[in-house]
């Protein structure tokens, strides 16, 4: 309605004008709701889209952190087209498109700290290893920090990123196969934290032989009455972690499944 507008401007509005001004804001709202039906499309796939922030790009997520790497190639083991035998692949090829663009990047502080600790424990071992080789003596205690807070965090976003769309239950209250619940895509992003004894626990024991390796294996755990992920098992350069993610105590009817 012109005359309205030009009242409530105090200006005279051609109608001609006012047509296509009209006609250029009915176009860019169609194409609003063109990109808001193609980032809907995209943010599906996305497996944190439950924060509801989805960019409108989707990325390839590494499956497991490029940065813990040295080489540019890397053996494979686990997956369902190398579950007899492990394959060498490029680290590039363990990518995934399980992430918007944004959500990727603000996970990327997780890669940096599981980074920082494969670096740590790689340092530990070298040392150890020069100091077998050397006369007995009291030796400077050498003290290495490493973010427990980030790299629990890092261990569940590589849980969800293995496990994303595949045959477990990763809600309780959700019977769609693979898909996380808020809850834990929120811990994820540091929203929210572990609570009820869940979280990142070390899983060796006094006494122990650890076999250090550049390697990290990951074994999900389940509960064989309805597939609900409860947990996985962690190597991490040859220590052992395992991450609980369900409150529940071991019932007996736990299994293991496929692993990295």
């Amino acid at each position: 309605r012109p005359a309205a507008i030009a009242a409530s401007s105090n200006k005279c509005i051609n109608a001609d004008v006012y047509r296509a001004a009209s006609f250029a804001t009915l176009s860019t709202l169609c194409n609003k709701r063109r990109l808001c039906r193609r980032s809907t499309l995209k943010m599906k796939k996305c497996w944190a889209n439950t924060l509801g922030d989805c960019s409108d790009k989707i990325s390839r997520e590494h499956i497991v952190s490029k940065s813990l790497f040295t080489g540019d190639k890397v053996s494979v083991h686990g997956f369902p087209w190398c579950k007899e035998e492990p394959v060498e692949v490029g680290i590039s090829a363990i990518t995934s498109k399980i992430l918007c663009e944004d959500h990727n990047g603000r996970l990327s502080e997780l890669d940096a700290a599981a980074s920082h600790a494969f670096k740590v424990l790689r340092e530990v071992e070298r040392l150890s290893q020069v100091r077998r080789k050397l006369k007995k003596r009291y030796w400077r205690v050498a003290k290495y920090k490493i973010d427990g807070t980030l790299l629990e965090r890092w261990f569940l976003k590589t849980t969800i990123n293995i496990c994303y769309r595949k045959d477990f239950l990763l809600d309780p209250n959700n019977n769609e196969l693979g898909i996380p619940s808020q809850d834990i895509v929120q811990i994820a992003f540091g929203m929210a934290k572990f609570s009820n004894g869940r979280g990142l626990y070390n899983a060796s024991y006094v006494g122990q032989d650890i076999y250090t390796s550049e390697a990290v294996s990951m074994q999900p755990i389940y509960r064989d009455s309805d597939n609900l992920l409860i947990g996985a098992f962690f190597f991490f350069f040859g220590f052992s972690f395992y991450l609980s993610i369900l409150p529940d105590p071991f019932t007996g009817d736990e299994k293991r499944e496929f692993g990295l």
